[in-house]
């Protein structure tokens, strides 16, 4: 707490005996009180503070003068700076270019909160290490590790899917002829006719 001595008064005698007012004194004795400000930011690969980029984890420490014109413990603060260190790597199973009905799988062995992206766009309910992929378009997967922070694959895969037209048949003098097609099998009552 402070102390204060005002107005105290202190007496000398002069050369004939006489007491004299000599001086009056203020005397204020101003205690050490800090003030604390305890504070913790988080950020995700860097944060700002102060005008100050840091891209790693540290403590400052912020010194201000009081009203006595002490100096003060002002704000410690606890910089927390987090990062998805390892960048999703998308593995494929099966062709990226494949027929209708069919399908490409998508994995990867990243831990944390998984998202699959279609075209740039969050596809719903795929949020598993697999997807399947059976349209076409341009894929990436996003994923969120446990303190928020999330990276997206470098890498993007491109499914693409043929969509062959169904062919017709025609019976010409009782000849079977197809549409025109790349290869042909033919089939009897759902049964492959063998070397057609």
């Amino acid at each position: 707490m402070g102390i204060n001595f005002l107005h105290h008064v202190f007496a000398v005698s002069l050369h004939r005996g006489c007491d004299s007012i000599y001086k009056v004194a203020t005397i204020n004795i101003t205690p050490i009180a800090p003030t604390m400000i305890d504070s913790s930011l988080f950020g995700c690969n860097s944060i700002v503070y102060n005008g100050i980029t840091y891209t790693a984890s540290t403590i400052k420490r912020d010194t201000t003068k009081s009203v006595g014109g002490c100096d003060s413990l002002y704000k410690v603060a606890t910089i927390i700076v987090s990062s998805y260190s390892t960048i999703p790597a998308i593995v494929k199973t099966g062709n990226t270019t494949f027929c209708l009905n069919d399908s490409l799988v998508l994995t990867d062995a990243a831990t944390g909160n998984f998202q699959w992206l279609r075209n740039g766009t969050a596809i719903k309910n795929a949020t598993t290490a697999r997807y399947v992929v059976r349209a076409a378009g341009t894929y990436k997967l996003k994923v969120t590790n446990t303190t928020g922070c999330a990276t997206t694959s470098a890498d993007s895969v491109v499914a693409v899917v043929n969509q062959m037209a169904q062919p017709t048949i025609s019976l010409v003098n009782d000849i079977l002829i197809s549409s025109s097609a790349t290869t042909y099998q033919w089939y009897q009552s759902n049964l492959l006719i063998p070397g057609t």
